[in-house]
């Protein structure tokens, strides 16, 4: 996980009275003269956060001279381009005076008003107190998806959770990782999302929250703190699990830092001898297969290459072992298709590469073969 970049050269002691929020769209040299026209209407006490939210890095160097030349410039750049609100949502956390004014990035030739407005402290402007703004929310139960189809399973769990009377959210980190499918996924999502930053400024609180990576750096500092408040750390392990990390090679111990266990099968308890609790409840996404069940429509002899080399693991030899599986399809005469793991990065530039729905792609093929995924399991069920 990866934090937007704040720069900020001033003594973290300074008191800040009031915080001007602007979020920066276009990069336009009439946006960064119109924010120099804002400097020179603020005070020594108050903050300018400019909210790089373009994905524009050749506007970054003029933002950067301007945060140079005036030290109450901060610049909180988001990785990704996000929504206006989850723009002026991050500014809002990132500032540090008792008063928020936020200008809107359409209305340029009001914002030296707006903000001569708020320094002399009229009411009128658009002007609020961040501990009014700042609410802090509650819940039974939040979900913290990092893939698309962590999202999917979650919502099949919150569903059901919603019918026993619990409340259910969703922490939202798409602006912090590269993650453009789960980011398009929560567009549609009905429960409560709320950014993780958010979450944890405003002191909102969750009875538990749900893990589906638990060993990450940044997951351990989350649910060390969490469990020091109170809160349930709940490991969900949705699918496929190397638990003793002999595939990948690496020192993971996943599914060890967390409260509870919510398993795949009978079989995942031998990994877990400690005294926590644990259920077995099997692959969400597996009961709701029939719902989307596609209709077999393979005519000519196909293989499905599902390629899951993620997170580096035997990538050196993803090419090579992808390639013995065409040179055999093609001595049989079969055509081959091939379909990814969102983390894999395999080069797929020779092969024809199915980027649609993976359980349409399983049903117009007569094989799957694939090195390391729950694929398999779900193909078994198709």
């Amino acid at each position: 996980m990866r934090a937007p970049l704040l720069l900020d050269p001033r003594p973290v002691h300074m008191n800040i009275d009031l915080s001007v929020v602007l979020v920066l769209n276009t990069g336009s040299n009439d946006e960064l003269d119109a924010i120099e026209l804002v400097v020179s209407t603020m005070s020594r006490n108050s903050e300018l956060i400019v909210v790089d939210n373009t994905s524009i890095a050749s506007i970054a160097p003029g933002l950067q001279s301007l945060a140079d030349r005036f030290r109450l410039i901060q610049i909180l750049k988001h990785i990704h381009s996000s929504g206006l609100e989850q723009a002026f949502s991050n500014g809002l956390l990132a500032s540090r005076g008792e008063r928020i004014c936020f200008l809107q990035p359409d209305d340029r030739e009001s914002w030296p008003h707006l903000v001569r407005g708020s320094v002399a402290e009229d009411r009128d402007s658009t002007i609020s107190s961040k501990a009014e703004m700042m609410v802090s929310l509650h819940f039974d139960v939040v979900f913290l998806p990092l893939r698309l189809y962590h999202l999917e399973t979650s919502l099949l769990v919150a569903e059901e959770l919603e019918k026993l009377g619990l409340k259910v959210g969703f922490l939202d980190v798409t602006y912090l990782i590269d993650e453009d499918e789960l980011r398009r996924g929560f567009d549609s999502v009905t429960y409560h999302v709320v950014d993780l930053s958010y979450f944890l400024l405003s002191r909102s609180y969750s009875i538990s929250v749900v893990f589906y990576n638990d060993w990450s750096p940044q997951a351990r500092v989350l649910i060390d703190f969490w469990r020091e408040m109170g809160i349930k750390t709940i490991g969900f392990v949705e699918g496929i699990q190397d638990f003793l990390d002999l595939d990948t090679g690496q020192n993971r111990a996943p599914y060890t830092a967390v409260d509870a266990l919510l398993l795949t099968g009978e079989d995942d308890l031998q990994f877990f001898e400690d005294d926590r609790e644990k259920y077995v409840v099997g692959v969400p996404r597996l009961a709701a297969l029939d719902e989307k069940l596609p209709n077999r429509s393979a005519i000519n002899k196909t293989v499905l290459v599902n390629v899951n080399f993620s997170y580096g693991v035997l990538a050196e030899s993803a090419e090579r072992w992808l390639e013995d599986v065409r040179n055999v399809c093609d001595q049989l005469g079969i055509d081959l298709v091939v379909t990814r793991h969102p983390a894999d990065q395999t080069d797929l530039k020779a092969h024809k590469v199915v980027n649609g729905d993976v359980y349409e792609a399983v049903a117009q093929s007569n094989v799957l073969v694939s090195r390391f995924s729950s694929l398999i399991i779900e193909a078994l069920c198709l």
